[in-house]
């Protein structure tokens, strides 16, 4: 700690350099912002209610929370019961500010951090049933989590799917800068990082940049950038959205679609989910089952426009008058 302190006392000329950024990061994002959830409830609503990310894992904790609190001379017991709960209360109910009420900011892979008491006190509580109890408690819990970990698998490919795909064609053009939407940057520089590459100049980048690219020298008909359109973005409803750029629309050539890419084990069990609903419900009873499933089971390729010189700079002069 005190080395640390040192540390950005000779960078930045402030021992609590790193704490006073952190705080204006929360006020700024958190206490000022809405993008992330600050309320008390999320994580029990995500455990009792909403259990598609722990499946059976709240209700049987919570059971196991009141077998042991039944029983006396458990020290253990009473020790797993603090610890899960406990960490559940704090990153519940922290303030982070009191003015307005807010808490600490919460996302459901943060359920991480409590999730191994729990998983503890669920598992106690099946210890305790009886063979056939336990087997089909255990059963359902091992099912639910495979199929819903399959189901976070596929709605995580649906979204990164064609950034993949972005990252792996501006690899292919690192002459020509290749601009896209938020999930085609970051999958770009993710794909860098994994190469163990510190050199961004092939990332893909946003949209905006197409106005500070250099277009004096050189022929009209010359591609000045790659433009890539990613439409399974409407699969992410937090993404932040670029504004479109309406004066390229009539200019810029297309190119072809992305290479498709591999949505891996969660969509073989998306399938048997959709096979079982055509199989056991009526045709309007299936039909509309089918759909809620479509989203993350529909996948549209992005596509891929040019911008030549002369587009470029049309663009800029509409833009300036």
């Amino acid at each position: 700690m005190i080395a640390h302190l040192a540390l950005f006392w000779v960078i930045y000329g402030d021992p609590a350099y790193f704490l006073r950024s952190y705080y204006d990061y929360v006020k700024e994002t958190y206490v000022a912002g809405d993008s992330t959830d600050t309320s008390l409830w999320p994580y029990v609503v995500l455990l009792f209610a909403k259990i598609y990310h722990t499946g059976l894992l709240g209700w049987l904790a919570l059971a196991g929370c009141i077998w042991g609190l039944t029983l006396r001379n458990q020290p253990e017991n009473r020790f797993v019961i603090i610890w899960g709960f406990g960490l559940l209360l704090i990153f519940s109910a922290l303030p982070i500010s009191l003015s307005p009420l807010k808490f600490i900011a919460k996302q459901s892979n943060y359920m991480s951090i409590f999730t191994l008491p729990l998983a503890l006190m669920a598992g106690w509580f099946l210890a305790q049933q009886g063979r056939t109890i336990a087997f089909l408690l255990g059963a359902a819990m091992i099912a639910s989590g495979i199929s819903l970990a399959a189901l976070e698998q596929q709605v995580i490919s649906v979204v990164t799917v064609n950034g993949r795909s972005a990252a792996v064609f501006a690899e292919a053009h690192p002459g020509t800068p290749v601009l896209g939407p938020l999930t085609a940057q970051r999958q770009s520089k993710l794909q860098r990082v994994l190469r163990g590459s510190l050199d961004a100049g092939s990332d893909i980048r946003p949209l905006a940049d197409l106005a500070q690219l250099p277009l004096a020298d050189g022929a009209a008909d010359d591609i000045v950038a790659y433009i890539i359109e990613d439409p399974q973005m409407s699969n992410w409803p937090e993404a932040r959205r670029e504004p479109a750029i309406p004066q390229l629309e009539n200019c810029r050539a297309w190119v072809g679609q992305l290479d498709g890419s591999d949505l891996g084990y969660g969509r073989l069990v998306l399938a048997g989910l959709r096979g079982i609903i055509i199989s056991l419900l009526p045709g309007d009873s299936a039909d509309r089952a089918l759909s809620v499933t479509d989203r993350i089971w529909t996948v549209d390729r992005g596509n891929v426009y040019s911008v030549t010189r002369d587009c470029a700079s049309a663009m800029r002069t509409l833009q300036a008058s």
